[in-house]
């Protein structure tokens, strides 16, 4: 397997709110608090993004496996 290194940043203070900018690669993602927390409602919350990613982490390695097997797995 190929030695792979990521690299992601984020920007902090910019926009309205608490936006935050993150960027990996050439994609952006805006994230932002809902208006009771002191954001503006924009994007995503640290957290609901946070979750969303590790969901996606499970379903990348869900369909490896089911590509690479014979086997059904519910996960």
């Amino acid at each position: 397997m190929a030695d792979m290194n990521f690299k992601a940043t984020v920007q902090v203070g910019k926009g309205e709110g608490l936006q935050m900018t993150c960027k990996a690669r050439d994609f952006e993602l805006l994230l932002d608090e809902p208006p009771e927390l002191g954001g503006s409602d924009t994007g995503m919350t640290p957290v609901e993004a946070l979750l969303s990613a590790l969901g996606a982490v499970k379903g990348s390695l869900q369909n490896l496996l089911q590509k690479n097997s014979e086997w059904n797995f519910l996960i």
